[in-house]
């Protein structure tokens, strides 16, 4: 059985998508940042080495940022007004000044085993607290709030989980945390800074999106082949929902109503009603689909296919893919930038001339342009300005 799982992480969403963008999944309009006139949009992509700002504009790669000596760039989300990037590097979090493209802070957040990392970012839908998830060490994972005004960290809340991803509701109420070797989401109060009991869901559970209301969290379990729906306000599992083999990304359309799921093994996407939480038939993708973005006017989903080094646009509409559009090798993260007009898509394959690059695709003809150098691995892409 072909598997090659990259296990990132998106900070909250989705796989890879970022406007936000592995969690970019959660579909939660509340979390986009508010754009500020004064700075470019930018495309910040999560690399290896450092990030790499691109100018969306010109498409321009600018130089790269090295948030800490030796230390990947892992998961990035934006201040409410644009001019701050939080950017989890190693055992940091990096505050990356969008004008001047410089760190100008860094707080230190994991603790425990020696390599422990910051994995993920989620930020309050006030923007008041960044809430970062690091590694303490034998199967415990702390999420430390930190304030956004002072840049000081606050008790961190403690769970026992071999953490992999998490997302926060819209209105900012509870961060769903999944707990893969256990088979179980950790539901944490925001109100109360403590967990909630353990809600179990179906095997090898990977990624998760929220719809728009904060109703319902759509967890893929990867290990069988479904998708658990869970009611926010019981915290209690729905019937698992049948879609195809090794759900790896989910993507939720703006209006709510439907929740794309992208299946590496299958080659599919499969559209699941997210009131009647029935599935529908599955849509043809290329092979490997790893990541999906929904543009904002909830009319395409973007499939990124990790193996066939494509890109398959989904009409949300008639369900039906078109032409695959050919990118660089190894593409897995993707983000759309708020006007729809383009899609960057990160190619992580070496040995290649499109290896290590950023292709941006035109949404009115899906054609994709040039791909942007980026020197390395992308590990996250963000869109914001």
């Amino acid at each position: 059985m072909r598997i090659t799982v990259r296990y990132r992480v998106i900070a909250g969403a989705a796989a890879g998508l970022a406007v936000l963008g592995p969690a970019g999944v959660a579909g939660a309009a509340s979390s986009a940042p508010r754009p500020s006139a004064a700075l470019p949009l930018t495309a910040w992509v999560a690399t290896e080495n450092g990030v790499v700002p691109i100018n969306t504009a010109t498409n321009k790669p600018g130089r790269q940022i090295p948030p800490h000596a030796s230390s990947r760039a892992y998961a990035m989300v934006a201040s409410r007004n644009g001019k701050i990037i939080y950017d989890a590097t190693g055992s940091t979090v990096s505050l990356i000044s969008a004008a001047t493209h410089k760190v100008t802070r860094q707080i230190r957040i994991a603790s425990g085993e020696p390599g422990n990392m910051v994995g993920n970012l989620v930020l309050s839908p006030s923007g008041r607290t960044l809430y970062a998830q690091s590694e303490v060490g034998n199967g415990v994972n702390e999420l430390v709030p930190i304030s956004t005004a002072t840049n000081k960290a606050g008790r961190a809340i403690r769970v026992r989980c071999f953490q992999e991803d998490l997302a926060m509701t819209p209105n900012g109420k509870t961060i769903y945390i999944v707990c893969p070797l256990a088979n179980s989401v950790i539901p944490v109060s925001t109100a109360t800074g403590k967990a909630g009991p353990p809600i179990r869901v179906g095997n090898f559970p990977g990624p998760i999106a929220i719809t728009p209301d904060s109703k319902t969290v759509f967890v893929g379990n990867r290990g069988a082949a479904s998708v658990t729906p869970i009611s926010t306000t019981r915290n209690k599992p729905g019937k698992a929902i049948p879609v195809g083999r090794f759900p790896q990304a989910i993507a939720i359309t703006p209006n709510g109503n439907t929740a794309f799921v992208a299946s590496y093994v299958a080659d599919s996407v499969t559209p699941v009603n997210t009131h009647t939480r029935k599935a529908a038939t599955a849509i043809p993708a290329g092979t490997a689909p790893f990541a999906i973005a929904i543009t904002p006017n909830g009319k395409t989903a973007y499939v990124a296919n990790d193996v066939s080094n494509s890109v398959t646009p989904i009409n949300v509409i008639t369900r039906r893919a078109g032409p695959a559009i050919r990118v660089g090798l190894g593409p897995t993260w993707i983000a759309i930038t708020p006007d729809g007009k383009t899609a960057y898509v990160a190619n992580e394959g070496t040995g290649h001339v499109d290896a290590h690059t950023v292709t941006p695709i035109r949404t009115a003809t899906n054609q994709a342009g040039r791909g942007i150098p980026i020197g390395t691995n992308a590990n996250f892409i963000l869109i914001a300005r």
